[in-house]
């Protein structure tokens, strides 16, 4: 079995690591970028052609990252010279607030100046065909917001890490971590030594961490990404994307849950909708079988549908599979490990990581080459569910 020795090992070749290990040999690190499936793969979170790039959050700080991520996602398209992100706006549907009364998202618009238009239902299914809302609900149209081209950032973020030396061994599952001054990493196929090590495993975090010491409260889910027909072609290309943050948890009543869209640009005619929610699944490798095939997200996607999107036929012609991480906080975590501070780790993304993962990769590239960190890492600590009174953030 040979060895390669790099200045870094990154473990996960999802779209945080791809970002990580492509800034790593951007600023000259001997970077290898470890992957255990075939690339391209469609058994982890970052596969699919489409993901939301909005700036509205609750807190001040994603709000910064996202800004940051905005740019960075602009200066991947130049160096790569490919198109992956389109404006589209996107809708933010909440009820109705009381009269003089704003709600959170009120305050995040004009806190952060984030570009925005205020409407009412009627005005709302006036402007965009194919859809009924009835009753008192506010709108907010967030005029930047629009689609990333997923598949299309992995591989502008591969290419180019190629492109600055470094390189992707796919087919790679990990077996071992021997920490220590440097770094020992055995696959299936090698073994590898490094400085240092960036571990982005997604849905594979748990076990890699808890070889290492670490035990996280983290689940995961399995998403059914659905996506419905157009009745007549066309009608829901360019519409916006939308996030619904009014529709009951399934799981609980008491609380809200999202469903969020995007059009019908992905496959021909099939506009994307799914629900911000699926079924918690002990083994990420078990995400197929058949009785983690939970379907109820996909029946109370249904109703919706028939609610609110007439223009769409209410069965779902596609149902693709895709993975959560969650922290029961639905903050994600980024971290050195405590004992070996040539590891860092990203994990937890709780099915809102892309967006970000342009500052993610970079954050992750800051601490484990020791530079100032641009941002106040406190609500991303690993160790916040162990602490009393630890930081937090709402959730994304």
């Amino acid at each position: 079995m040979a060895s390669f020795c790099s200045d870094c090992i990154v473990i996960g070749a999802g779209i945080i690591g791809c970002s990580s290990a492509y800034q790593l040999a951007k600023k000259g690190c001997k970077t290898l970028l470890l992957e255990q499936f075939r690339l391209p793969h469609t058994r982890g979170s970052s596969h699919g052609q489409s993901r939301i790039l909005r700036y509205a959050h609750p807190e001040p700080i994603m709000v910064d990252m996202v800004r940051e991520s905005f740019q960075m996602w602009q200066q991947l398209e130049k160096e790569a010279e490919t198109k992956i992100f389109r404006q589209t706006g996107m809708l933010l549907i909440d009820s109705e607030s009381p009269p003089h009364e704003s709600n959170e998202w009120d305050k995040v618009f004009a806190n952060c100046d984030i570009p925005h238009e205020y409407l009412n239902s009627k005005e709302m299914c006036a402007r965009y065909r194919g859809i009924e809302f009835q009753g008192n609900y506010k709108v907010t149209l967030e005029k930047m917001a629009g689609v990333l081209a997923a598949g299309k950032a992995l591989v502008c973020y591969q290419n180019l890490l190629l492109k600055h030396g470094g390189k992707i061994l796919d087919g790679e599952k990990v077996l071992d971590i021997i920490p220590g001054r440097k770094v020992t990493v055995k696959t299936t196929h090698g073994t590898y030594i490094a400085k240092s090590l960036i571990l982005t495993p997604g849905p594979w975090a748990t076990q890699l961490l808890l070889s290492l010491g670490l035990k996280l409260p983290l689940t995961v889910e399995r998403i059914n990404t659905c996506y419905w027909h157009e009745k007549v072609q066309g009608t829901f290309l360019k519409f916006p994307v939308f996030a619904d943050v009014t529709v009951r948890d399934p799981v609980n009543a008491e609380r809200h849950t999202v469903v969020y869209g995007l059009p019908s640009d992905e496959y021909p005619g099939l506009m994307k909708v799914c629900l911000h929610h699926g079924a918690a699944i002990a083994d990420p490798d078990s995400r197929d079988r058949r009785e983690n095939g939970n379907m109820e997200d996909v029946d109370i996607l249904s109703r919706y549908i028939r609610h609110h999107f007439p223009g769409l036929d209410d069965l779902p012609h596609i149902v693709e599979p895709c993975l959560y991480t969650n922290t029961p906080d639905h903050v994600p975590i980024i971290d050195k490990h405590p004992v070996f501070p040539n590891i860092v780790f990203a994990c937890g993304m709780s099915g809102a990581g892309f967006k970000f993962a342009p500052v993610y990769g970079k954050i992750l590239t800051q601490l484990i080459l020791g530079e100032h960190v641009d941002y106040d890492l406190s609500a991303f600590r690993y160790n916040r569910f162990n602490e009393p009174g630890a930081a937090t953030m709402s959730k994304l």
